[in-house]
């Protein structure tokens, strides 16, 4: 049984092409983060897993430290190889005024039946803000590592330039450029 052209115009219509459609990858959040050796992150980890400003749920980077987690995750199918944009963000404040302290990030990729890739490369200008009042988005790039939908991107998560406040993460969310949006979920 064939579709009529009515059906044919209705199935392609759902779909829509475009120049990389901003996603966010489903089920990665703040909870998503690890120690280095895989451990999740609790109030007993280094970094804490804490409440911070008046009980809101964060990573507590002290200032002796640098790692913020580890991250490890599945680009989605839709992933647009073309324009080649992934990027984290992270919701992040400093705990004081003294320290500006930056973003960064090592991450690796792992592709079926290819070795493990060198260390990719990040864009990590990404400074956090030093107002205890006022957290701000900050994004680190993984952006043109030639990376493809189903590939494995493990990230590790750190600061430097900081060494007398502590810095917290409160929120955390992995964007990309997908290449169509299909509006029936089934469909895909």
């Amino acid at each position: 049984m064939g579709l009529g052209p009515a059906q044919i115009l209705d199935r392609i219509s759902k779909i829509v092409s475009g120049n990389g459609i901003k996603r966010c990858i489903d089920g990665i959040s703040i909870q998503s983060l690890t120690e280095a050796d895989g451990d999740n992150l609790d109030n007993a980890s280094t970094p804490a897993l804490a409440a911070l400003e008046t009980s809101t749920l964060g990573v507590n980077v002290a200032s002796s430290a640098t790692l913020i987690g580890c991250l490890n995750f599945k680009l989605p199918r839709d992933y647009d190889e073309s324009l080649d944009q992934l990027r984290i963000n992270l919701l992040a404040v400093s705990e004081s005024t003294t320290d500006v302290p930056k973003l960064t990030a090592t991450a690796y990729r792992k592709r079926t039946g290819a070795a493990l890739s060198s260390a990719l490369t990040i864009v990590d200008s990404a400074v956090i803000p030093i107002s205890t009042a006022y957290a701000a988005w900050r994004v680190v790039g993984i952006d043109s590592n030639s990376l493809k939908g189903g590939d494995v991107i493990h990230v590790t998560l750190s600061t430097k330039a900081h060494t007398t406040d502590a810095a917290y993460i409160l929120g955390v969310e992995v964007e990309y450029r997908g290449d169509l949006v299909y509006f029936l979920l089934e469909d895909r």
